[in-house]
């Protein structure tokens, strides 16, 4: 509507112009073509010429809407001016006047003539440009004015300022864009940091409750383990697996510090045996022979008074007649990894009969082993021998001599009793052994501390003692 709009007005502008050049043939058109690329419709400037001296007229700021009655006004005023200049008087005769005046007239009918023709052709380019114009997208029709310069430097100005805000505006929105990937950046590295604070967290707190739970687990297996020690404790074990090789097991926990004992009868007669209480198996001697053995546990209630906590009715039957002096028990406690025991072995290796294993092992230990006369002094009322620290000191009393010399016996297969009592010619309770000669088919007395003081006296001694010189009280 816009582009028919404006080939109205231009149609209207140029008919208007025609029909008062007809009218008018004094006036002059002239099209002066100052638009700028973007315009389809060309600014037109009418230029009123005298006679004399053509001078040119601008025809004033162009109005987009192109109204008729400014149009009008505007030429009015241009032939209002044109009309006063011609009407000056002129100082020439009256024929001369005359023939310049048809002169003038001639000239000015074939320049109309030349207009004419230059306005066809400015028409038909006119409708030719107008034809191409409609067939071009619709751009936007700007005009231009005596203050065309001021407005192109306001609107290079604008530009410039839209520029220079648009070249803003891309910094910040690039700095924006920039800065959302640093703190998009920044946030990961937070969340990162917080999943692996949390995942830390969540570990410690499994390995807390883990460690909590192996805790609690301890604690009941202890708690369990204690029930179960208290129950054996509540009640001695008395193992009979070694019956048959003349010894008897008791395991028992003690729950407090009082002093226990094991009471083995069988007969009428009675051994009594300081039980350690520890929870560990101690064994002790059947060497009564084979029968029922009553067995106790004895718990100390004041001075030499004990009190039964447990007792047992067992049968024995060994497997051995002397099978009793061959085991390992309470105050001849020995096993194969001893040196005592190796040595033992070592010196009967080449030994033909029981009589010279005897004597290997009574000259090793009565020339190696020093009695402890200081020792005797310090002893405790429940000591019990050592085999391996009498042989690794080489020094004891009689309790560790007979211990030893009996252990190291056994281990070789000679049955030999430790024996308590007293001796001719020693003061105070006295230890020594007896030994089962097989080839004699007897035992025989023998008593190594007693012959190891002889000995280091520079004295000669006998291995076998004269048996009616000892009173037995005692013997394991």
């Amino acid at each position: 509507m816009r582009k028919i709009l404006i080939i109205t007005v231009a149609a209207f502008v140029l008919l208007s112009g025609f029909l008062y050049l007809v009218n008018n043939p004094n006036i002059v058109f002239s099209y002066s073509d100052n638009g700028d690329q973007s315009t389809d419709v060309k600014t037109v400037a009418r230029n009123v010429s005298s006679l004399n001296r053509p001078s040119t007229v601008s025809a004033g700021a162009r109005d987009q809407s192109f109204p008729k009655t400014a149009a009008r006004q505007d030429a009015g005023s241009r032939i209002g001016t044109s009309e006063k200049e011609m009407d000056k008087p002129a100082q020439r005769p009256v024929r001369e006047q005359d023939q310049s005046l048809k002169q003038d007239q001639n000239q000015k009918s074939s320049q109309s003539r030349q207009v004419e023709s230059q306005d066809t052709q400015k028409i038909s380019k006119l409708q030719t440009q107008t034809k191409k114009a409609e067939q071009q997208p619709p751009r936007q029709i700007t005009q231009k004015s005596s203050s065309q310069p001021q407005q192109e430097r306001r609107a290079s100005t604008q530009q410039s300022s839209s520029q220079t805000s648009e070249q803003k505006n891309k910094k910040v929105s690039s700095q924006q864009t920039t800065q959302k990937p640093k703190q998009t950046q920044s946030q990961d590295t937070a969340n990162k940091s917080g999943q692996t604070q949390q995942v830390k967290h969540a570990k410690q707190t499994q390995q807390t409750k883990q460690t909590q739970e192996t805790k609690q687990t301890q604690q009941t297996q202890k708690t369990e383990q204690t029930k179960q020690t208290q129950q054996t404790s509540a009640t001695p074990v008395i193992d009979t697996s070694g019956i048959k090789s003349g010894y008897v097991g008791v395991k028992y926990k003690k729950p407090d510090n009082k002093r226990y004992k094991v009471l083995i009868e069988k007969d009428g007669q009675r051994y009594a045996y300081d039980l350690t209480a520890d929870g560990k198996l101690e064994k002790f001697p059947l060497q009564m022979g084979d029968g029922k053995y009553k067995i106790r546990v004895m718990q100390h209630v004041d001075g030499s008074q004990y009190r039964t906590i447990h007792s047992e009715t067992i049968e024995v039957k060994t497997s051995g007649k002397y099978d009793a002096y061959l085991s390992s028990v309470k105050m001849i406690k020995w096993d194969n990894s001893m040196a005592a025991i190796k040595t033992a072995k070592k010196l009967t290796a080449n030994s033909s009969n029981d009589m010279d294993k005897v004597k290997k092992i009574y000259n090793y230990v009565v020339s190696n082993i020093k009695y402890d006369a200081g020792k005797l002094g310090k002893l405790p009322s429940n000591y019990v021998p050592s085999i391996k620290t009498t042989f690794s000191t080489k020094k004891g009393i009689c309790y560790d001599f007979s211990s030893l010399f009996a252990g190291m016996l056994r281990s070789v297969g000679i049955p030999t009793k430790l024996v308590k009592g007293y001796a001719a010619g020693v003061e105070g309770y006295h230890a020594w052994n007896e030994v089962y000669i097989e080839s004699k088919g007897k035992w025989v007395v023998i008593d190594t501390s007693y012959d190891a003081q002889m000995k280091a006296a520079g004295k000669k001694t006998s291995m076998i003692k004269d048996k009616s010189a000892y009173t037995k009280k005692k013997e394991y």
